[in-house]
């Protein structure tokens, strides 16, 4: 929002204002700001013992919606996009804000995995599959500089990070989610091949499993 409103106001200060281009970002900042509200919406809700309003999600549409969030940002950095998605997904149970901004998450570490990358392939691939009977599978995988193999179990831990500037909470928070899901959420990396986030998601929420994960 801030990098949409500096852009906004330097296309009015020129000579023959482009206020065309202005409304377009004025646009794209109420979107944002939307969806900024509908994510904090979704984390307050971890932590209430009220409906989290589950619903039947396609993954694949969330993922979609994810890469055009991200798009202008991808663009800039010149990813190259590949995805592998699964046409007959099934759908899961869900909070679909909160699963969002986990792809979200996910997505923009991956981003920021191959900012550092001085010759090479950017790629960022998207896949989704079956897994088993009744599970889904969700996987992020990036061509960075990959995780040190005594990470890629503590990168979900609190306050754990591998950036200079990371707080280490996005991933621990993205575990959190997942695990409220009855899900899983795991890491691979091979050195020198980026690293590989994915999660499983079952498609049938049963109360046992909700109240198993809450415990835990």
């Amino acid at each position: 929002m801030v990098t949409e409103a500096s852009a906004a106001r330097r296309f009015l200060s020129q000579t023959q204002p482009d206020v065309d281009r202005v409304k377009r970002l004025q646009d794209d900042i109420v979107s944002a700001t939307s969806q900024t509200n509908q994510a904090i919406e979704s984390i307050r809700a971890l932590f209430k013992d009220a409906d989290q309003s589950k619903s039947t999600v396609n993954m694949n549409e969330v993922i979609g919606e994810c890469l055009q969030t991200l798009q202008e940002e991808l663009d800039e950095q010149m990813i190259e996009v590949r995805t592998d998605l699964d046409a007959a997904l099934p759908l899961v149970s869900a909070h679909r804000g909160q699963l969002r901004e986990v792809v979200l998450n996910l997505m923009q570490n991956a981003i920021e995995a191959m900012e550092p990358l001085a010759n090479g392939p950017r790629i960022l691939a998207l896949e989704t599959k079956r897994e088993g009977r009744d599970a889904v599978a969700i996987a992020v995988h990036d061509t960075g500089l990959g995780i040190e193999q005594q990470n890629t179990t503590r990168i979900f831990d609190a306050f754990v990070t591998t950036k200079a500037e990371g707080t280490g909470l996005g991933l621990a928070v993205s575990r959190m989610i997942v695990e409220l899901h009855g899900g899983r959420i795991f890491a691979h990396s091979d050195p020198g091949s980026g690293a590989r986030i994915q999660m499983v998601l079952p498609t049938k929420m049963t109360s046992e499993t909700a109240t198993s994960s809450q415990e835990t």
